[in-house]
């Protein structure tokens, strides 16, 4: 669910998925994309391109995107009852990101069951080129008793629109 915008606010990137989708093979797409800009504004000078810092930046969009995909953003957790904070984060740098370069970066739900794991992939939008792969993990803390979870509650696998498991 996107949040209202007025007609003056600027997009900060533009959607490319929009809805849960059913793949041809009939299984769920946990994935989302947007396309930006790189936007450096503090360039790494040596090599002219983005330093380090700003790919958690871009990493982040595209989570928050992903999330809202599934209305499973911040705020809709919390009401649930559940805080998901991340836990770890991993980064590969393949390419130099350059200033003003558009690229695409596709984040995936790759594991929900205990935790919620994101692979990324930022890409040239133009050539397809990767530029730099990364993961984040996140886990499930129930605000009443402020204790991690051990599975993931069944509200993200609702809104993930995946069957919850019965023992």
């Amino acid at each position: 669910m996107r949040p209202n915008k007025s007609p003056s606010s600027p997009e900060p990137h533009r959607r490319v998925d929009s809805a849960l989708a059913l793949t041809e093979s009939n299984a769920l797409d946990l994935s989302h994309a947007i396309e930006m800009p790189a936007m450096v504004n503090e360039p790494d000078h040596a090599i002219s391109s983005a330093r380090h810092g700003h790919y958690a930046q871009y990493l982040e969009a595209a989570r928050v995107a992903l999330l809202a995909k599934f209305d499973c953003g911040d705020v809709q957790m919390q009401a649930s009852g559940y805080v998901w904070p991340i836990i770890e984060m991993r980064m590969k740098y393949m390419a130099p990101l350059e200033f003003d370069q558009p690229v695409r970066i596709r984040a995936t739900i790759v594991e929900w069951e205990h935790r919620l794991k994101i692979d990324y992939l930022i890409s040239c939008l133009h050539t397809g080129r990767r530029l730099h792969k990364a993961s984040s993990v996140q886990v499930a803390l129930d605000m009443a008793s402020r204790r991690m979870c051990w599975v993931s509650p069944p509200v993200l696998w609702e809104k993930l629109g995946v069957l919850v498991r019965t023992q």
